[in-house]
């Protein structure tokens, strides 16, 4: 069964008229609801794909052909407001540094100096 999200009305006044915002809860990503009932949901689609026939070979089949996706190592960091991570574009083989709060989010480009 598909899990229901709880529906926690939070009424703002903005200009002498009051909006009514019955999700809002969930901009709280740290709280313990909207963890609840993020891994919910994480549990109810994780078993709807891993149900699938042929999943796996499927799969298998796309990364053979696909030599354009994206690959992120397992280190993020944050440091303040900025999230930095590492990603390869292909054709390249080299990880270069991003930051997510950039117009041009490509900090340190390692290909220059190959």
């Amino acid at each position: 069964m598909i899990p229901k999200a709880p529906v926690i009305n939070v009424t703002d006044e903005y200009f002498d008229i009051e909006v009514t915002a019955p999700y809002r809860w969930m901009e709280n990503l740290g709280s313990d609801e909207f963890r609840q009932w993020l891994e919910t949901e994480n549990e109810y689609g994780r078993a709807l794909l891993d149900g699938l026939p042929e999943r796996q070979r499927l799969l298998e089949g796309l990364y053979r052909l696909d030599t354009s996706l994206n690959r992120f190592p397992a280190v993020l960091n944050r440091i303040g407001d900025r999230f930095f991570y590492m990603l390869t574009l292909p054709p390249s083989d080299v990880f270069q540094l991003y930051r997510s709060d950039a117009f041009n989010p490509l900090s340190v480009n390692p290909n220059v100096f190959l």
